[in-house]
């Protein structure tokens, strides 16, 4: 495990995903990634939303899956060395990438 790399999604998910979806599986695994800054708030778009295994199989783990693929594609030790810094301002309420526009279908709930 590193410091900056994909979180894997749990297995009961990973059987919804594409191939190719697929292939940030085989990164090595961290504490953080992109798709923990554009989504930090699923919790709160899930906990609204009527079947959220659904919303989150559905809706999330996509969006979440192609913010780290396009991360992955372009990755840098600088690159890493700003994600760092990004998890500190976002762990000090900072949301510089967060998806502000993203509203989980059937809920109406966009970002806290």
């Amino acid at each position: 495990m590193s410091v900056i790399g994909p979180r894997p999604e749990m297995e009961k998910f990973v059987r919804f995903t594409s191939l190719d979806e697929r292939r940030i599986l085989e990164e090595k695994p961290g504490l953080a990634f992109v798709a923990v800054l554009v989504y930090r708030h699923e919790a709160e778009l899930l906990r609204a939303h009527p079947d959220p295994e659904k919303g989150c199989v559905e809706q999330l783990i996509p969006r979440n899956l192609a913010a780290d693929l396009t991360y992955q594609k372009n990755r840098t030790f600088l690159s890493d060395l700003r994600l760092m810094g990004e998890v500190l301002l976002m762990m000090a309420g900072v949301r510089k990438r967060m998806d502000k526009d993203f509203v989980l279908e059937g809920t109406g709930v966009a970002h806290p």
